[in-house]
């Protein structure tokens, strides 16, 4: 048999053809004069950029709402100075690609909305260092995974900080790891929301909250429904109730700082196998901590929870939370 010789040249093209195109950086400037930018507008970036791309945002005013569509995956889109691209929009990010990560922001008015396009799940690289303000909800991850959310700033939130909602059991669940966020509402408002829908008990709405500052949240500093989450070393502070459990299940709650709340520091209901260990529920309002769960339960005093090494006054039953 001849054999067939292919020039080396040939080869490498074939090569290079098959390699992945390097990301590129698309700058962002609003009146071009503090970067030497090919777009004015962030949306105009996205809309140019290739999955994988970097759209760098230079200080500036930006009033605009930002698509990020399904075919945009694994996108950076990156304030260059932190806080100081100000983005102005009743919601300033609607995120429905995976792999995305938003970070380093200040945000008026609006929010960052994570959510999945048609039935095709989307998980996010995350939302990082954002300073969001006097926004309706300030990040809101709708039936989708939030990757990590960590180290944002927001205030001044009429209804929610941070939601992870899910319709129902039979939806595709949101999730998220909730990270040394600090939050702070004005009135009438919850901090971090996680719920399935009622329909169905299949729990697939989970978080970890760890090292997050919850203060000032008239209604619940954290408010977890028909989903399954794990708190861990939070300060939630001046809330109405602090840390309010609804139909939850082998969650663990451990190490948070829960005081001075207007009315239950922590109050469980229709729950069961959660773990409550080493919180300070001292000085809140009502009761320190509160387990409706009883009194026919195989934990702690009756609960069919159990309670470890937590410190509060007020309890009921007597014994799950001492002095």
């Amino acid at each position: 048999m001849t054999a067939v010789r292919i020039p080396f040249a040939a080869v490498l093209l074939s090569l290079l053809a098959m390699a992945p195109a390097e990301a590129a950086t698309r700058l962002v400037d609003d009146d071009r004069r503090q970067c030497a930018a090919a777009f004015t507008t962030i949306q105009s970036a996205v809309d140019a950029a290739a999955p994988g791309d970097r759209v760098l945002v230079c200080p500036g005013v930006y009033q605009e709402q930002v698509m990020i569509p399904e075919e945009k995956h694994s996108l950076q889109v990156i304030s260059s100075t932190l806080r100081a691209a100000i983005v102005r929009s009743s919601r300033a990010f609607d995120v429905q690609a995976n792999g995305v990560e938003i970070a380093r922001f200040r945000i008026e008015g609006g929010s960052i909305l994570v959510s999945h396009a048609g039935s095709n799940p989307i998980g996010i690289a995350g939302i990082r260092d954002n300073l969001i303000l006097r926004a309706s909800v300030g990040i809101r991850i709708d039936d989708a995974d939030g990757g990590k959310i960590q180290g944002n700033t927001i205030l001044e939130y009429d209804a929610y900080g941070i939601t992870l909602d899910t319709p129902s059991a039979f939806s595709l669940g949101a999730r998220a790891m909730i990270l040394s966020n600090t939050l702070t509402a004005r009135a009438g408002s919850i901090g971090i929301y996680v719920r399935q829908g009622a329909f169905g008990g299949i729990q697939q709405s989970s978080a970890l909250l760890f090292g997050n500052r919850i203060a000032n949240n008239s209604d619940a500093g954290v408010d977890v429904f028909n989903a399954g989450v794990d708190l861990k070393s939070n300060r939630i502070v001046d809330n109405g109730v602090g840390v309010r459990l609804r139909r939850v299940g082998d969650s663990l709650v451990e190490t948070n700082v829960i005081t001075g709340n207007l009315r239950e520091g922590i109050l469980v209901e229709e729950s069961s196998r959660l773990r409550f260990n080493a919180n300070d529920a001292r000085s809140n309002g009502l009761l320190d901590c509160d387990d409706r769960t009883g009194p026919s339960g195989d934990g702690t005093a009756g609960t069919r929870n159990t309670w470890t090494a937590n410190r509060g006054i007020d309890a009921s039953p007597a014994g799950i939370c001492k002095p």
